[in-house]
């Protein structure tokens, strides 16, 4: 995903969906491949949606707004579809894909996500710096759930969608 497609998945619903429909108008004329996070509550992600949640909690933060900008914002049934039609496209075909993050612990999924998501760390700036510790600690305790004896499997699904012109 480049830097203008990051940009449009933090927009909210709607505006996501315009900037996404006018994004692809203009780069992809002729076909699209899209991929989101699915909000189905069967398999939602872990490694997003515990870590965040934590985050808020410790961090005193709001819930999002509904609509708001996020991992997720396609993701509900029947959003990304209406996102290609916006644009333009026929023939959608959106597909539930099982992306379970299989990594060696849950202290290796803290790791990854400590080192690589900088919105973790902007959202953990209202916290004391010392409480910080103890903020990843829980995190880490709270995915552990997802963990055996042998490895780290976080689930998740994603939705994948195709159109054409």
């Amino acid at each position: 995903m480049n830097s203008e497609e990051s940009a449009a998945a933090e927009l909210n619903v709607t505006e996501a969906q315009s900037c996404w429909a006018q994004r692809v108008k203009r780069i992809l004329p002729r076909r699209c491949i899209e991929a989101d996070v699915s909000k189905r509550h069967r398999a939602p992600s872990v490694a997003i949606s515990i870590p965040v949640s934590i985050i808020r909690r410790r961090a005193q933060l709001p819930a999002p707004l509904p609509g708001q900008p996020g991992p997720f914002s396609l993701g509900a049934p029947g959003l990304l579809e209406a996102a290609y039609r916006k644009a333009g496209f026929r023939d959608i075909q959106v597909r539930v894909v099982p992306s379970p993050l299989r990594l060696s612990s849950a202290a290796e999924c803290v790791r990854l996500e400590r080192e690589s998501f900088g919105a973790l760390h902007q959202m953990l700036a209202g916290v004391p710096e010392a409480e910080r510790p103890s903020v990843w600690a829980e995190i880490e305790d709270a995915l552990s759930n997802f963990e055996d004896s042998s490895a780290f499997v976080g689930p998740c699904e994603m939705l994948v969608g195709v159109g054409a012109k």
